[in-house]
């Protein structure tokens, strides 16, 4: 997936699916191939070239 469309979502709460897994959190960050996300309070680090899929959710933070 390209870092330039990912950077779009930067600050938006998102649900990501990546090989077989999923995430929920908002986009805080992204640097080189790593997309940091965060939920209350915790932060996720997951590498870019797993994501299949990056959906805007409704949920708050």
């Amino acid at each position: 997936m390209n870092n330039e469309l990912i950077l779009g979502y930067v600050g938006q709460c998102v649900t990501i699916n990546c090989s077989g897994t999923g995430a929920y959190g908002t986009i805080t960050r992204i640097v080189d191939n790593w997309l940091e996300l965060e939920y209350n309070g915790k932060k996720k680090l997951i590498n870019i070239d797993f994501i299949t899929a990056i959906e805007t959710s409704r949920k708050g933070k």
